[in-house]
């Protein structure tokens, strides 16, 4: 298996583990307006735009979400966008406050291999 292949892997096992369903794009706005800066980024992340679904999922967080909740979801965003250097503090984040998921090594490791020594993206091997 590739380490784009882990990669996914790992990506996918960190946004199904989430604490919250994906909300459906038919329920009403929350009006929380934490829960509904979650919504609209999922509403964009289903449309395709990462970065701006990534912009409310960071705006979530600043308004005081749920960190447990946000964060797979943000670095999930930041790795999809290639924002990688971001996911990696996203990660280091999650993993201080969710010690007890190694899969959370696994992935930070799998990103710090993609962007390489030299700080920059490499090519990843098939």
């Amino acid at each position: 298996m590739t380490s784009k292949h882990v990669l996914i892997t790992l990506l996918l096992a960190l946004t199904t583990s989430c604490s919250g369903a994906p909300t459906s794009q038919q329920e009403p706005p929350s009006e929380d307006p934490v829960n509904r800066a979650v919504q609209i980024a999922e509403i964009y992340t289903a449309k395709g735009d990462i970065l701006t679904a990534s912009r409310y999922l960071e705006a979530a967080l600043v308004m005081g979400g749920d960190e447990i909740e946000i964060l797979p979801l943000l670095a999930a965003a930041q790795i999809r966008s290639g924002r990688l250097h971001a996911s990696l503090g996203t990660i280091a984040r999650l993993s201080a406050i969710s010690p007890e998921r190694p899969d959370l090594n696994n992935l930070h490791e799998t990103v710090a291999q993609m962007i390489g020594a030299d700080g920059l993206p490499s090519e990843v091997s098939p």
